[in-house]
């Protein structure tokens, strides 16, 4: 009960923040603002330490690339960080990613999740962003911990990192960054311009001038003039990139072998999927997205059922999803490519299933890109 009533209240506060109905809950609304201008201060005496010195900024001995949001939710930074790092390895350069491991059980104490050469630990260990990019990255290492610094020095000291990646770490200033890359979705750049816990920003706009690129993703969807952001960024450089939805099955479910089962996702097409009818499930950032794109294909989507970005599957959950979708009379199944790394070494299920994972795409401003993010780590 006590679960069911928290869950409530939470996706109260979602559709708050994502003013879906706003002629409901005015005094709910009026208490969160309230709570966000507190927030708010909080912020800016913490951010106004670190520039004056008072709270000190380490420094490590490699080039450090942060890539990070101004909002709560999905706009794309996973993809992104394992793109940058692919795109340096191809230099020649040895690069380490280093995530926090948000949900993961060593979140904390830190660890290796993959050595460049063999996966070390499970999706409930390294938490499922992580696990998915060590999955397929294969020879680049992956680091998790709450502490980066302590992270970074693992990379140095047991990777020779010369360029250490930060996913998810725009606000992480505690450790200096040689560029910072800040995303934003093209879409709702700031979402409703109000503070958590009312609105979806982290830190407020102003926070955009710590940024030497403006990264804008989803830019296919772009409803924002690049006029009326430039009121906010300035003269930054901004690049445009899209999320090319990427087609896959899943082979050899039934292995069921432990955490270094070899990536299982066989490519197909759009075309080759249709009249498929399906059943979707996901957790992650942007759920309403992921249904989008499966909307926008000749699927057929007979039912879903999403949950909260993280989301750490109950086996009970598991038997649910697999009944419904019997129910619904789907024939596949289909989620996420990083709720599908979360949960593969567990799945009994005897339903084909197909995965949506995420490419970025810069289209004709790839080459200007790539050389921004050379040139700058040169130096």
């Amino acid at each position: 009960m006590a679960i069911t009533w928290l869950k409530n209240i939470e996706r109260r506060f979602q559709d708050i923040a994502d003013e879906r109905d706003p002629n409901r809950w005015p005094v709910t609304r009026s208490f969160l603002q309230i709570i966000s201008k507190c927030y708010k201060i909080g912020v800016q005496i913490r951010t106004g330490l670190y520039d004056r010195g008072i709270l000190p900024t380490r420094q490590l001995s490699c080039k450090v690339i942060a890539i990070g949001n101004l909002t709560t939710g999905g706009t794309g930074k996973t993809p992104m960080a394992m793109y940058i790092a692919q795109l340096i390895e191809r230099f020649g350069i040895r690069v380490v990613i280093i995530s926090r491991g948000y949900h993961g059980t060593e979140e904390q104490r830190g660890g290796v999740v993959s050595d460049g050469r063999q996966i070390l630990m499970s999706p409930t260990e390294a938490g499922d962003e992580p696990y998915m990019m060590a999955q397929k990255l294969g020879t680049i290492p992956v680091l998790v911990g709450r502490s980066r610094y302590k992270s970074g020095l693992k990379a140095v000291r047991e990777f020779q990192a010369e360029v250490v990646i930060l996913d998810d770490a725009f606000q992480h200033i505690q450790l200096h960054r040689d560029i910072n890359l800040l995303l934003l979705d093209a879409k709702h750049p700031f979402g409703n311009n109000f503070l958590l816990p009312r609105g979806r920003l982290r830190e407020p706009v102003a926070a955009a001038n710590r940024a030497d690129a403006i990264l804008y993703t989803r830019s296919n969807n772009m409803l924002q003039s690049t006029q009326k952001m430039k009121r906010f960024l300035g003269s930054k450089p901004f690049f445009k990139s899209i999320h090319k939805p990427m087609f896959y099955k899943v082979t050899g479910v039934q292995q069921k072998d432990l955490i270094n089962r070899p990536y299982a996702l066989t490519p197909i097409s759009n075309h080759d999927m249709s009249g498929y009818s399906v059943y979707a499930f996901a957790a992650i950032g942007n759920n309403a997205d992921f249904k989008k794109t499966i909307e926008s294909t000749d699927m057929e989507l007979r039912g879903f059922r999403f949950f909260n970005d993280h989301h750490v599957y109950s086996d009970t959950e598991l038997d649910q999803i697999a009944l419904e979708m019997q129910a619904s009379g789907a024939r596949w199944l289909i989620t996420t490519e990083k709720d599908y790394f979360r949960i593969h070494n567990r799945l009994n299920w005897q339903s084909p299933i197909l995965v949506i994972g995420i490419d970025i795409c810069f289209g004709d401003q790839k080459e200007s890109f790539d050389n921004f993010i050379i040139s700058q780590l040169s130096n």
